[in-house]
């Protein structure tokens, strides 16, 4: 809200910081709600809504679970307009699947252990087009996966893999646990913007304070 600071909190515990940050737009719809039929269901695949709880606190975390054991693609993916030189981002937990594929149409994408957040491989053009990734994790599990590109990307998908292999064989009834898709125009992430039928923008945040030239001087 208006004249509201956001604090932001290390992992872990310790001192809150003043969060201030640039005007950004997330373009995913229902980033929290994978269930929607936004989001594209492959492969045998279904969405179990509100299954855990997410890095918020509360139980909004969907599961995204195989309900076939064959080697078909298990995916969840939603496609926007196309966005120049992106930054996407993901919340991801391991299920009984530990790996995931993280992609971006046009971008291509990362294969990432979502037990301990490490990168696996690249998959298609990724080592030429994505520019930056990282993964932080965000406790109980969870981490945050983002991927910044040098290119357009037209869409945002999550992938079940096995060994580098996209939806490779996975047991009937076993998945990963997603929240929180973002993408949006920027060479970095910001921090989360929830979505729901529409794309949400968070405006720039601004700090000042007049008459403290007894607390601030010129040294």
């Amino acid at each position: 809200g208006t004249n509201i600071p956001r604090v932001t909190y290390p992992v872990g515990g310790g001192c809150g910081a003043l969060l201030l940050e640039k005007q950004s737009t997330n373009q995913m719809l229902y980033s929290e709600q994978f269930d929607n039929a936004a989001w594209t269901k492959g492969g045998s695949n279904s969405i179990t809504a509100n299954a855990i709880t997410s890095p918020d606190g509360t139980q909004n975390a969907d599961f995204l679970v195989s309900t076939a054991s064959n080697t078909a693609a298990k995916y969840a993916y939603q496609v926007i307009g196309s966005t120049a030189t992106p930054t996407a981002t993901i919340y991801a937990k391991a299920g009984a699947v530990t790996e995931m594929m993280f992609y971006c149409q046009g971008g291509y994408g990362i294969y990432f252990n979502l037990t301990n957040g490490a990168f696996i491989a690249y998959y298609g053009n990724g080592a030429s087009t994505i520019t930056s990734y990282s993964s932080q994790s965000m406790g109980n599990g969870w981490y945050r996966y983002v991927m910044t590109f040098n290119v357009s990307v037209t869409s945002c998908e999550v992938y079940m893999s096995v060994s580098t292999n996209i939806g490779g064989f996975i047991a009937n009834g076993n998945g990963l646990y997603v929240w929180g898709a973002q993408l949006e125009q920027s060479s970095y992430a910001t921090s989360y913007i929830k979505t729901t039928s529409s794309s949400v923008t968070r405006i720039a945040d601004a700090c000042y304070k007049t008459g403290i030239s007894n607390l601030i001087g010129q040294t």
